[in-house]
């Protein structure tokens, strides 16, 4: 399963990227990588998150609540899980 989370931040892309490790830490997380936009008209940033399918609910949870600490930089969140089809 793949979670994409976009939003706008008060700070810059290397801070955004220091705390990849952090939801990479999270169990049920394979991988995540941060994009910065770099065309359109969409917020600033995108996580791309990896994880186990079996582990959703637990680990989205956890990334709700990883996501949560930085909420007073972030804005313009939107956030979708997807699974393969």
């Amino acid at each position: 399963m793949k979670v994409f989370v976009v939003f706008d931040a008060y700070v810059d892309g290397y801070q955004v990227n220091d705390r990849m490790a952090e939801l990479e830490s999270i169990s049920g997380v394979n991988s995540a990588r941060a994009l910065e936009r770099t065309a359109g008209e969409v917020p600033r940033y995108l996580l791309e998150i990896d994880m186990e399918d079996e582990y959703a609910q637990e680990t989205g949870q956890k990334l709700k609540a990883a996501l949560g600490q930085y909420s007073s930089y972030m804005s313009n969140v939107a956030w979708g899980a997807y699974k393969k089809i």
